[in-house]
């Protein structure tokens, strides 16, 4: 088994952490404000718009380690632990990981430094670069070097199997464009599976237990993913981004709807119908993670079947006379979302050819 290399650096501890968790309560009335009152915006940082959805922390996420979900939670468990580990240009540091643990990079340039050889890895546009993945090990120590600011996702799930490391890089990860010709390209999205459990590894070359199930998905501004919607017994933790910090889109959990902002977190539990859509004008990015403690991964997702039919690229459905498939309508936008007008420039993806 390849282990992480030991490191000469002065941080061989665990870095402190600096824990956010929002205590949680029932849903609050849409989009409610704080207010200046020092004591409420105290309040207001502590509260979970619901048990389900987890906002960042006001300022965004602060250097260190930022603890957003547990895999042993009292309230919502998923069973997976999810952070935001951010470190400064020209830091090195060294963590052991407790449980099998992933790091996805979000952004930024630097080395990891394993036992046989070093790694460098590079992501300066998160919707247009493939990620680099570091997955290891109950017990492997990891040590990264960052030559600028870096960010990374950080996954944990109490496995204590062991198996080999492996660094999964952009050219490693297939990039599926899904959706396309289904209602007019409505919901059109990119695909990146990321990590996939033991139970649905075909290559032959894994060895051990791997339970982590990662994946990033995204959504074209104005479009919807995960649609039609689908649901699996396994819980999962998606997790946002957006082209621009006010944009925003809805996620889908049965009959429940929210708001979705940047940097914000989903459970998805109980085996719930969920659907994703981004607002006009904003490019969404998720990634989903999911964990196979039972050895019984899905492959394949249950459609809900009301609206499955959607699925069919010769589907027939109702578009106003005059318009044929493809027809975009022309609309008006006030405040901060006025720039969204016929001659906008917003994000689009590479083309084809180029590796998101």
């Amino acid at each position: 088994m390849s282990r992480v290399g030991s490191s000469s650096s002065p941080c061989r501890t665990r870095p402190s952490k600096c824990i956010w968790r929002a205590t949680v309560l029932p849903p609050e009335p849409p989009r409610r404000r704080c207010t200046k009152d020092s004591k409420r915006v105290v309040q207001c940082k502590e509260r979970a718009v619901s048990d389900v959805l987890i906002k960042p922390p006001d300022n965004g996420f602060p250097a260190g380690w930022t603890s957003v979900t547990k895999h042993d939670e009292p309230v919502a468990n998923t069973g997976i632990g999810f952070a935001i580990w951010r470190l400064v240009a020209g830091s090195d540091a060294e963590i052991t990981a407790e449980d099998e643990t992933a790091l996805l990079l979000m952004s930024g340039h630097g080395r990891f430094e394993l036992e046989d050889r070093d790694i460098e890895f590079s992501r300066d546009r998160l919707f247009d670069d493939g990620p680099y993945c570091l997955h290891v090990c109950a017990g492997t120590r990891i040590r990264v070097h960052c030559d600028a600011d870096v960010e990374f996702c950080v996954f944990t799930c109490p496995n204590q199997q062991g198996f080999a490391t492996e660094v999964v890089a952009p050219e490693d990860i297939p990039v599926e464009l899904r959706g396309k010709d289904q209602a007019d390209n409505a919901c059109l999205r990119l695909v990146r599976t990321v990590l996939l459990p033991s139970s649905l590894r075909t290559d032959g070359k894994t060895t051990g237990r791997m339970e982590l199930d990662l994946g990033e998905v995204v959504t074209l501004p104005g479009r919807w993913s995960s649609y039609p919607a689908h649901r699996h017994p396994q819980p999962e933790i998606y997790h946002y981004r957006f082209t621009a910090r006010q944009g925003y889109g809805h996620a889908e959990l049965g009959d429940e709807v929210y708001r979705i902002s940047h940097a914000d977190t989903v459970k998805i539990l109980d085996g719930v119908y969920h659907s994703q859509v981004a607002a006009p004008g904003y490019g969404m990015y998720y990634f989903y993670l999911s964990r196979d403690a039972a050895g019984e991964a899905f492959e394949n997702p249950q459609f809900d079947s009301e609206h499955a039919w959607i699925k069919d690229a010769d589907a027939e459905f109702w578009m106003p006379a005059g318009f044929g498939r493809g027809a975009l309508g022309v609309g008006t936008a006030s405040g901060e979302h006025a720039w969204s007008g016929e001659q906008a420039d917003y994000w689009r993806p590479a083309p084809k050819s180029k590796r998101s």
